[in-house]
């Protein structure tokens, strides 16, 4: 508190108990008739003449009732009014009216008398002024008491209380209370509004004299006194004109105090913009609508709209003290920036509104007053409430453009956080990230100092400086890195109370305002400390939360660069493993694309090779050497079968063709299939019929069950094999059981890998077979399990989807009849060597064979007297443009019917396989067991006849 001297205790101890008094007064006459008034004023023609009406008082908000302007008022009550004066006959008005209210008064119009009665008007809210006033004397009292700045401290104090003082109003019964409002009002009036133009012109303290309004502006006060001689005299301007004018002159002294708070605010320096802007929000949000209101007489409002509207712009007046005080005691306690820019626009547009609106107002008022029957008086105020809420989307869609207005470098500074958020992503570095912060902190907030602070083993040091600013485990790194939240203002104060002294002494050295922590993890990374901003403005609460985003999003980014660095170290160590990896991954994929294009070239051969050694079997059936080069054809066809699956499957070269079929015969198929071989090893193959339909590509599946059946036969030594299937929820469990060894637990992940064989299992194959089935059933989007109990066997269990009811089951393909004696078959093959041992091989069955070596010597023999064909064996690509299924369709058109065919191709390219699946043409790769090949043309040359 600031020592005070006789001159502040004289102003205390006189304006204070007036004010204690006045406002006394005004409660109890509101409390006692709800501060009624005089609806009209009477104007002084001389000593020896009456009175005369001079006119209605806007601010009482009534009509003259039964009195017209010009009446002569002889008597009020029992009272002669002979030479009274305006004030004489409020007075006696008051005092006759009492409680009641009512007053009988004698008047002359037109040279005749009549006894009226004039009705006083109480306020509807008799103590709406008291916020206001209660309000401007606590401030003068906290600016008296706190302000260094005597001079200003007592203008401020003396024109706060002065203007409560002569704004409460305490008219009474007693005529003596009723002279001295009056005097008090019109003689006190001027001198407070003086005393407050010339205490706005001191404010802030913090701008250069030169630059200060002068305080000469304080004679605006007189117009308080020279506007209101009419209602004594009805001189020097007609006296109907004189409310209008005198509201009209309240509302210019008002806007004049604002307009030169503002012109101060420009001039201020910093620190003193920062305290303007506080009582700019007090101005606006308290002054400005009262202003609007004061200035809509011009445009002739109903008395009753006026009162209302009058009343409440007078409530919000109790801001403009609340903003004096901010700025004297807490100048950074909310966001003003943000508050002021919304008052401002409200109070503009919401004040529009009711200028816009007020031609429109009486008539609505009146419309809804008669149609729901409320009162009148409640019907303006829902009309200027409607109003006013009507204007509240159109201030939203405008406060943009005033903040961008009123606050330029608050808008710059929220776009450009905004991006350096964005920004931070693309940072590639940690050194990288602190330059781009700290160079754009400097560039938005415009600190007076910085400092970059980056976390050592030795403690926070600036990037610049070797020696440590702070110690390794230093209170203020502990602090920050517990609790990462930016520090200002107070918060940063009672954090550098609590520091060591020399911690404390950083601080100030760097001039801190404001303490931004970054973290790696849970660790602190590094801390930005920014001095004051040279606008001098202090760190906002939005500012901090922006500032707090900032944080999270860097320490976000410091956490992803490190990763990056840890895992660039990782590569850096593991660089020749890496390359070998690299190496190795694609010797592997060329492999599998060599394989996958090689495919129809590594087929031919085989394929050739299979169907002469069919023939050989024929011709010497108990040939022991014809057996075993039967049996390593066989294997080699099966081997290179598996090295070209799986290099399909690595190239992609697989395209699963899913659809709902019934399974149990598909699973019969397999299993009559592998009888054979089960039973050449002395092995039991069981099967369990099933009735289930699933949701899967046939081929494939059939596939995969075709290697696990393979697997569990050639790892099985004695026991049995067992197929079956199962429900499980919404899937068909296909289980392949075995007694076989059994699968370690270590083992059992690394049996999926390719060419992999466990020790003391047989070398048969190359170990791909689980590879293949575990990349096609991922392929299908199923589910592959391996239970296994070393020396009790293994379960390989494929889980597919079961397919929805309704779904009618294929019927599974008849036996392939044998009898291909005596049939017409037409064989197109370009490879000599596989026609020739095709020929021989269909020749040796019985068939008829006519080969051609492509599509145009197939069509000169259909134009000869061949045998007509009775089937068709065509290779797919057969040189040139044409393929076997032109050859197809050619012989089908010359024969005019759909006879039987197949394509036995090598063909590994996914188009050319999708081409011969849409012909509907059966389909066998190269090379085929010639079992197969038998067995299919039998069964098309069944289904012919």
């Amino acid at each position: 508190m600031t020592r005070l001297g006789w001159v502040d205790r004289l102003l205390l101890a006189v304006l204070l108990p007036a004010f204690a008094i006045a406002l006394f007064l005004h409660v109890r006459e509101g409390a006692r008739t709800g501060g009624q008034q005089v609806p009209v004023f009477a104007v002084w023609t001389g000593s020896d003449s009456y009175p005369v009406v001079g006119g209605l008082r806007h601010e009482v908000g009534s009509d003259t009732g039964e009195f017209r302007v010009g009446d002569r008022v002889l008597r009020v009550g029992r009272v002669d009014m002979r030479g009274a004066w305006y004030f004489v006959v409020e007075a006696h008005a008051y005092e006759e009216a009492g409680d009641a209210g009512v007053v009988p008064v004698e008047i002359e119009r037109d040279g005749e008398r009549r006894t009226v009665e004039l009705r006083l008007v109480p306020d509807p809210l008799p103590f709406h002024r008291v916020p206001f006033l209660v309000g401007a004397v606590v401030v003068g009292v906290a600016v008296l008491l706190r302000s260094r700045d005597r001079r200003t401290a007592r203008l401020i104090y003396a024109a706060f209380v002065s203007f409560a003082l002569f704004e409460t109003p305490f008219y009474g019964s007693s005529i003596v209370q009723t002279y001295a409002y009056t005097l008090l009002f019109h003689l006190g009036g001027p001198v407070a509004i003086a005393t407050f133009i010339a205490a706005v012109t001191r404010i802030p303290a913090e701008m250069p004299e030169s630059e200060r309004v002068s305080m000469r502006w304080a004679w605006i006060g007189s117009l308080f006194w020279i506007v209101r001689i009419p209602y004594f005299v009805g001189a020097p301007f007609p006296v109907e004109w004189t409310p209008t004018i005198v509201r009209l002159s309240d509302a210019f002294m008002l806007s004049t105090g604002v307009t030169i708070l503002i012109q101060n605010a420009r001039a201020a320096e910093p620190a003193g913009r920062q305290r303007m802007k506080w009582l700019l929000w007090g101005a606006i949000a308290g002054v400005l609508p009262m202003a609007l209101v004061l200035g809509l007489q011009s445009l002739s409002p109903t008395p009753e709209l006026y009162q209302q509207a009058f009343r409440w712009s007078a409530v919000g007046a109790v801001f403009l003290p609340i903003g004096l005080l901010m700025s004297v005691t807490r100048d950074s306690l909310f966001d003003i920036d943000r508050l002021l820019s919304s008052t401002a626009t409200y109070a503009v547009v919401v004040g529009a509104a009711a200028v816009i609106g007020l031609g429109a107002a009486a008539p609505l008022a009146r419309g809804l007053a008669a149609a729901t029957g409320l009162r009148p008086d409640v019907a303006s105020v829902l009309t200027i409430a409607a109003l006013v809420a009507a204007a509240i989307p159109v201030a939203m869609r405008v406060r943009p453009r005033v903040e961008e207005r009123l606050f330029p470098e608050r808008a710059a500074l929220v776009r450009g956080l905004q991006q350096l958020l964005r920004d931070l992503s693309d940072c590639a570095s940690r050194d990288e990230l602190f330059d781009l912060v700290e160079a754009r902190l400097r560039l938005f907030l415009r600190p007076a100092a910085s400092a970059l602070l980056v976390a050592r083993r030795d403690g926070l040091a600036a990037r610049d400086d070797d020696a440590p600013r702070l110690g390794a485990r230093s209170a203020l790194a502990q602090v920050l890195e517990s609790d990462p939240t930016p520090r200002t203002g107070r918060e940063l104060r009672r954090l550098a109370q609590a520091l060591p002294a020399a911690e404390r002494a950083v601080l100030e050295e760097i001039g801190a305002e404001l303490l931004l922590p970054l973290r790696d993890g849970r660790k602190l990374a590094a801390c930005f400390a920014l001095g004051r901003k040279r606008s001098g403005d202090p760190f906002l609460a939005a500012e901090t939360t922006l500032l707090a985003a900032l944080a999270e999003k860097a320490s976000g980014e410091l956490a992803r660069l490190r990763s990056v660095e840890v895992a660039e170290s990782e590569r850096e160590r593991a660089e020749e493993a890496r390359v070998l990896m690299e190496r190795a991954d694609e010797s592997n994929r060329s492999k599998s694309r060599f394989l996958a294009a090689a495919s129809h070239d590594l087929r031919q051969p085989l394929h050739a090779l299979g169907l002469f050694v069919e023939r050989l079997v024929q011709r010497h059936p108990d040939d022991a050497l014809v057996a075993q080069i039967e049996s390593s054809v066989g294997a080699l066809s099966t081997q290179l079968d598996a090295l070209l699956d799986l290099s399909r499957l690595d190239a992609g070269g697989v395209v699963p063709r899913p659809c709902e079929f019934a399974v149990g015969p598909e699973l019969a198929r397999v299993a009559a299939e592998h009888a054979e071989a089960a039973r050449a090893k002395g092995l039991a193959l069981r099967f369990d019929p099933v009735d289930a339909h699933v949701r899967s590509d046939p081929a494939l599946l059939a596939r995969v069950l075709h290697n696990l059946l393979s697997n569990a036969i050639r790892h099985t030594q004695r026991g049995e094999v067992y197929l079956r299937a199962i429900e499980r929820g919404d899937d068909l469990a296909i289980e392949v059981i075995d007694t076989g060894p059994g699968i370690p637990a270590d083992q059992q992940r690394h049996v999926f890998g390719e060419f992999v064989q466990l020790e003391g299992a047989s070398r048969e194959g190359l170990g791909l077979g689980l590879s293949i089935v575990d990349r096609t059933v991922r392929l299908l989007g199923h589910r592959l399990e391996l239970e296994s109990v070393p020396g009790e066997g293994s379960v390989f269990r494929v889980l597919v989807p079961r397919a929805a009811a309704g779904v009618v089951a294929t019927p599974p393909p008849a036996a392939a009849a044998s009898a291909l004696a005596g049939r017409a078959v037409w064989l197109v093959e370009d490879e000599a060597s596989v026609r020739d041992a095709m020929s021989g091989l269909l020749e040796s069955w019985g068939c008829e064979v006519v080969a051609a070596g492509s599509f145009e010597e197939a069509e000169r023999l259909l134009g000869g007297d061949r045998v007509p064909p009775q089937l068709v064996i065509a290779d797919y690509a057969l040189g040139g443009e044409r393929t076997g299924l032109d050859v197809i369709r050619l012989v089908r058109a010359q024969a005019g019917s759909d006879l039987p065919a197949v394509i036995v191709s090598g063909e590994a390219a996914q188009r050319s396989r999708d081409a011969i699946r849409e012909s509907g043409v059966p389909f066998l790769p190269k090379p085929v067991p010639p079992a197969r090949l038998r067995a299919l043309l039998g069964e098309l040359l069944r289904d012919d006849a």
